[in-house]
């Protein structure tokens, strides 16, 4: 579901609103106050809930501060509503910051398509253009590329972390991977990291072509979707299979042959169920159905066994091209390490140092499973096991329990060196059956398809640069600050 169509039915509850309140008054200027009201106290719950923040106190939990913002708000719509003012100068004035309101992000969105819309198309192009031409003939293993969110290299997992994973890397060894053991990724970010690497090059040419200033998300996205990988495979007699997440750039793909998801989160759904009045009322009241924590548990451990049965099935004649974003061990922190579904009350009370490793040991037991099915069906499969990013610093790490709530804009420049490691150094194995001798101790992930298709397709891809990069803020998304010699 688009933003747009999230946005619909909370119109027409809108206007819903407005017309039982026009109603019960019959004066449409306080039909207006007081939906006005209900907005107010239904979507700016959370905000208000915030501001006790630095005073701490019965109130900063939910289970108080609820039913005092519910009482605030019926009376405060009770006095509105008795209210004998004809409301016209107040009427005008909210009327005019509704108008300011609604004008500012729409000349924003005109300035964008005016101005930096013209200028996507050759950008995109720069990075997703041309397609690679590989050869038909050969050779064609199923391939499978999983990422993993914010899976953090050996080193920084064992003087960050305390962890020592070396078992789960034998493992991996065992079933013929090589591990990359100082690998690191190209940027910091999942966006930039797998538009790079799903692209096979690094994203200079964006900023050349919008500049460094650049606050463009949108451009980025599109490279998450329209690839060079997944249309070169095509042109070979590839299946896509997407496995997508609840973040709505890798939720689904439009060009896959078949999307594997299970309850998508709209975006504005999630804000709403996590930031609203009735939202905590229902998570208050143990309504399953509005626990996206819940449903995040249900949609990992539905995810592993849609992966099993795909590399089980035998599905349609020819290869297949595995593309698998999974959302672990990233937060929020919803298991343990035995794979039980943790409440927030249960997470909160663990460190984060806990959480993260009780995560990352159920991926590792997962991830072992589903190869070994994958090897089962097919002994031959290429199979690439990589993060797009390692964990967030603690210092900036944020809200780690709700779905969707990165941290506030970060200054990545800003970091200490330990704190840059940690965020850039990552897991990466391959399993080139054949070819274990083409892998190196850093090679990135922007180089993986390119070593894949001169392999088993017959192309001649130059090895770029092993790299890694910063973008400075949000500000500045293709303004990038070399950190290679820091993350090694």
């Amino acid at each position: 579901m688009t933003l747009t169509g999230d946005w619909s039915y909370v119109e027409a509850a809108l206007v819903l609103v407005l017309g039982l309140c026009w109603w019960l008054t019959r004066r449409l200027a306080k039909a207006g106050l007081l939906t006005l009201l209900v907005v107010i106290f239904v979507l700016f719950y959370q905000h208000f809930f915030d501001l006790l923040t630095p005073f701490g106190g019965r109130f900063r939990e939910h289970v108080y501060f609820l039913p005092l913002w519910l009482v605030v708000a019926v009376l405060a719509f009770r006095v509105a509503a008795a209210s004998t003012a004809k409301l016209i100068t107040t009427t005008l004035v909210l009327n005019v910051g509704a108008l300011f309101f609604v004008a500012s992000p729409v000349l924003q969105v005109a300035h964008y398509q005016l101005k930096v819309g013209p200028e996507r198309g050759p950008a995109i192009a720069a990075i997703n253009r041309p397609v690679p031409e590989l050869k038909p003939g050969g050779q064609k293993p199923d391939i499978y590329y999983l990422v993993f969110d914010r899976y953090a290299r050996a080193d920084v997992l064992q003087q960050i972390y305390g962890f020592d994973n070396s078992e789960f890397l034998t493992a991996l060894g065992d079933r013929g991977f090589g591990v990359i053991e100082r690998s690191a990724a190209n940027y910091q970010r999942t966006s930039h990291s797998l538009a790079a690497s799903l692209n096979m090059t690094y994203l200079d040419a964006i900023g050349e072509s919008l500049g460094e200033r650049s606050d463009d998300w949108v451009l980025i996205y599109r490279l998450l979707e329209d690839y060079k990988v997944w249309r070169a495979l095509k042109g070979v007699g590839y299946r896509f299979i997407h496995f997508g997440t609840w973040w709505k750039p890798t939720a689904a793909n439009r060009f896959a042959d078949e999307n594997v998801n299970w309850k998508a989160i709209p975006t504005f759904d999630r804000f709403f169920w996590a930031a609203t009045a009735p939202g905590r009322l229902a998570l208050m009241a143990g309504l399953s159905w509005f626990d996206y924590r819940s449903h995040q548990c249900e949609r990992l451990k539905h995810k592993f066994a849609r992966l099993e049965e795909v590399a089980a099935a035998p599905g349609p004649p020819g290869p297949k091209f595995v593309f698998a974003h999974v959302l672990l061990p990233h937060p929020p922190f919803i298991f343990d390490a035995e794979g039980r579904c943790l409440s927030r009350a249960e997470a909160e009370a663990r460190s984060r140092q806990q959480n993260y490793i009780g995560q990352l040991t159920l991926t590792n037991r997962l991830l072992l499973a589903a190869i070994d099915k994958i090897l089962a069906a097919d002994e031959n499969a290429v199979i690439v096991v990589q993060a797009d990013e390692g964990p967030w610093p603690a210092s900036i790490a944020g809200d780690e329990q709700s779905i969707g709530m990165d941290t506030t804009p970060a200054e990545w420049a800003a970091m200490t060196p330990a704190e840059t490691k940690e965020k850039v150094a990552i897991l990466n194995a391959i399993r080139l059956p054949g070819a274990e001798a083409e892998l190196y101790p850093v090679l990135t992930p922007v180089n993986t398809f390119r070593i894949i298709f001169n392999r088993y397709f017959g192309s001649d891809f130059a090895l770029l640069p092993d790299e890694s990069y910063l973008y400075l803020d949000n500000k500045h998304l293709y303004d990038f600050v070399p950190v290679t010699e820091v993350v090694r």
